[in-house]
């Protein structure tokens, strides 16, 4: 533990010089065994370490974000499965609830969900929950885009500024469009036989 009133305990550096790409490394280590030198391995929804921000509150030092890396699965021989986790905590409260979380997958979630594909944002409310791509300028080449590709297929979602020139007849509008690689053209589909798509 360091603690102090000066720069000496403000600032923590690590400086390494060489003429090669080398870095320093820091680790967070962790084994279940009970002696130095210990390998006993890991197990599952085990913490391998955290960084924890904390701030005064008037009595003592309580965390405001924090970083986990967690065991994620049956570690084994040159085998270590991990999250990285991400919290902050809310107003009102004294305690971080996990915001986002990089799975050992790859996969990434909001939320504090499972994540199934690449992104995965949930989050439980009784109102608008909103995913928001904004831009604010007003020139004549500005817009939004949400793009999706799949082989040489592509599908375009646009919202553009009133000024925009890019395209004649796109200003101030929203855009569904097909790239010049999709062949098959834009199709509206309803899988249930009871719903129907509507406009």
């Amino acid at each position: 533990q360091v603690e102090g009133t000066g720069n000496l305990s403000r600032l923590t550096q690590f400086i390494h010089n060489t003429n090669a790409s080398s870095q320093h490394i820091l680790v967070l280590g962790k084994s279940r065994g009970t002696s130095v030198g210990s390998y006993t391995v890991v197990q599952d929804s085990d913490y391998l370490g955290t960084l924890s921000f904390q701030g005064a509150d008037g009595d003592a030092m309580i965390e405001g974000a924090r970083i986990d890396a967690v065991v994620n699965g049956a570690p084994g021989n040159n085998d270590m499965p991990t999250d990285l986790t991400f919290g902050t905590t809310p107003d009102g409260s004294s305690s971080t609830t996990e915001r986002m979380r990089i799975h050992s997958t790859g996969n990434v979630s909001l939320g504090g969900v499972s994540a199934t594909q690449h992104l995965h944002i949930e989050k439980s409310v009784n109102g608008d929950e909103k995913i928001l791509v904004y831009n604010p300028n007003t020139g004549s080449s500005a817009r939004s885009s949400v793009t999706m590709q799949s082989d040489s297929s592509t599908l375009q979602l646009y919202a553009t500024s009133a000024a925009y020139s890019g395209v004649s007849g796109w200003g101030d509008s929203a855009i569904l469009s097909t790239g010049s690689g999709t062949s098959g053209g834009l199709i509206f589909n309803a899988q249930a036989s009871s719903s129907a798509i509507k406009f």
